[in-house]
């Protein structure tokens, strides 16, 4: 069995609060600008501006949690911070539990949160995989929406650690 997951905020309200602040200063900006209030370089201070809100809104737009586990393991890669799969073989996991929680309280709010015990990857989604390993001793956290097919996964995982 293997789990496939791939988690963004496009579409997320995120997005569309982003869209919301930006919006209205290009649109004062761009009014300032024709009607001669920002000067004769006023055109700069507008590309600037857009510039700068266009590179913010497409950096949040191209962060993403990729999650895939496997027999093997629990695969993941979190772009543009991570590019390269990160593997946790299941040698390495002490204990996984799939669990219903509110992200966004428990862990601080949308993103990657770091802290001394635990690194939490936190999208819009209700459920949460907790992952203690025996080489470190931080929790991984990871939304996921496939909590079901994960949950499926632990069995077997368990099953084939009682029979070895």
């Amino acid at each position: 069995m293997v789990v496939n997951e791939r988690q963004n905020f496009m579409g997320s309200i995120l997005m569309w609060g982003m869209i919301m602040l930006e919006a209205p200063t290009l649109i004062l900006l761009t009014t300032l600008h024709f009607t001669g209030n920002l000067g004769d370089e006023g055109w700069k201070v507008l590309l600037v501006v857009f510039g700068i809100l266009a590179v913010t809104f497409f950096f949040v737009l191209s962060i993403s949690l990729e999650l895939r586990a496997d027999e093997t393991g629990i695969s993941f890669r979190n772009p543009p911070f991570l590019y390269t799969w990160k593997k946790i073989p299941l040698s390495d996991i002490r204990s996984v539990t799939v669990k219903k929680s509110a992200g966004l309280m428990d862990y601080g709010g949308v993103g990657v949160r770091i802290s001394k015990t635990r690194t939490a990857y936190i999208f819009f989604s209700d459920h949460v995989l907790e992952i203690q390993r025996w080489s470190t001793p931080k929790t991984l956290i990871f939304s996921t929406h496939r909590h079901r097919d994960l949950q499926q996964l632990i069995e077997v995982w368990q099953v084939e650690q009682d029979k070895s």
